[in-house]
């Protein structure tokens, strides 16, 4: 049994994402081992060059300056990215297990997002909980229909019902089914 989440969106899109923060964390570590060498070599490189003593602190100091804002900026990146993942795919992943719910034919959940979330998915969810809502109501409707035709045939077959009365209630249900017809 396969216990991983299905994916909510299509792969190369989900790929395309995921290049993207590798590629960012990549240049992260770049510039951070770049840095890193820089610290490690730039005194012997700065004699080697003839600046004087304060120049080499001055750009020793700057590199430490560079390494930190690299690391800081890795952590930064590291973060949004989780963020973006929590904040867009968690609320599309609901929403597509309610929608599978529905095709199944179980009556789905009306979807509620956390405050966070609902200014940017309101308008996905209104929609969806009304459709839920007025199948709810189709599928009640035809449940009483059901009910009501099970109820004639039962009483047509013990005799209960006369012709005249048939007429009148074969009218009703084709009225019903047309107005189920039009809701669909």
């Amino acid at each position: 049994m396969d216990r991983r989440k299905p994916r909510v969106f299509k792969e190369s899109f989900q790929l395309k994402i995921v290049r993207t923060l590798i590629s960012l964390g990549v240049f992260s570590l770049v510039i951070l081992a770049l840095l890193g060498y820089m610290l490690l070599f730039w005194s012997s490189a700065a004699e080697g060059i003839g600046l004087e003593h304060t120049g080499s602190t001055i750009l020793l100091n700057l590199a430490k300056v560079f390494l930190i804002a690299t690391v800081i900026l890795l952590g930064l990146i590291l973060w949004i990215s989780y963020l973006i993942s929590r904040n867009l795919f968690g609320p599309l992943n609901r929403l597509r297990n309610n929608m599978e719910k529905l095709i199944k034919g179980d009556d789905p959940d009306s979807i509620k997002f956390r405050k966070s979330d609902e200014l940017e998915f309101h308008y996905i969810s209104e929609p969806f909980n009304q459709l839920v809502d007025k199948i709810s109501h189709l599928r009640n409707e035809t449940k009483a229909l059901e009910n009501e035709i099970d109820d004639f045939i039962e009483k047509n077959e013990k005799g209960m019902i006369k012709k005249k009365a048939i007429e009148p209630f074969l009218r009703e249900i084709k009225t019903k089914v047309g107005s189920l017809t039009k809701l669909t």
